[in-house]
């Protein structure tokens, strides 16, 4: 019966609840997370026959991940987490509005990612427009580097970045601005080169520090299997 079911949940959330406790505490106290929001199909009373967006903010950390269901993609529900848990160290994040200041202030270094920055030029270079194959060969080469590099986080890694990824950097922030002077604002190439030049300083951060890894793809491998469930299952309930 209904209180029978009930007792039984009851009593699946105390026995569970130190687990994800301890869960979320190593997450957030390894000093690196990879954060980002995946929207889920929520069925909603006040929409008969419908749904709405909802949202499961996956928080990536060195050895474990924390998913949190809300339902918003605010940036103001991963700030209030990270201030929650007192949250210190790197946060890595793609460009949505708002993400790059969020968590204890002076507590949080903020980085952007690579792939989204190379995602939007593979969308020029899909729209016919073959000045995105350029960004995309030099964005290429500062993956390169740290595949060269891997394995060294603070030494190598750090020397052969110095030396050849920044200069490749300089130099797709250089044509960028050439660009976005002649490239229209709503064009594929457009987009890409402002938003490279909206992210230049948390980019440029993750080929200045040592520990830094160039993209969030980390957390979006988390959030894939997600992605899959929801081919099947659709919606979640109210």
């Amino acid at each position: 019966n209904q209180g029978d079911l009930k007792s039984r949940r009851y009593e699946l959330d105390r026995l569970v609840d130190p687990l994800l406790g301890g869960l979320k505490k190593e997450v957030f106290a390894g000093g690196y997370l990879h954060v980002d929001p995946t929207p889920i199909d929520l069925c909603d009373p006040a929409r008969p026959g419908g749904t709405r967006e909802a949202a499961l903010w996956a928080y990536r950390g060195k050895s474990a991940v924390w998913f949190e269901y809300h339902a918003s993609k605010s940036p103001k529900v991963p700030d209030a987490t990270l201030r929650e848990m007192t949250f210190k160290g790197f946060c890595q994040t793609d460009g949505g509005a708002g993400l790059d200041a969020i968590g204890p202030p002076g507590q949080v270094v903020s980085l952007g990612c690579w792939a989204h920055a190379r995602r939007a030029f593979f969308e020029a270079l899909q729209a016919k427009d073959p000045r995105a194959r350029w960004y995309l060969d030099q964005i290429g080469k500062l993956f390169r580097v740290d595949r060269i590099a891997s394995g060294d986080r603070h030494g190598r890694k750090a020397r052969l970045r110095e030396r050849f990824s920044l200069p490749v950097f300089h130099a797709l922030v250089a044509q960028a601005e050439a660009h976005a002077e002649i490239a229209p604002a709503k064009t594929a190439l457009g987009d890409a080169v402002r938003y490279l030049l909206g992210q230049q300083e948390r980019l440029k951060r993750c080929l200045t520090t040592p520990a830094a890894e160039l993209s969030n793809n980390a957390v979006e491998r988390a959030i894939r299997p997600l992605k899959l469930g929801a081919k099947n299952w659709l919606f979640i309930g109210h």
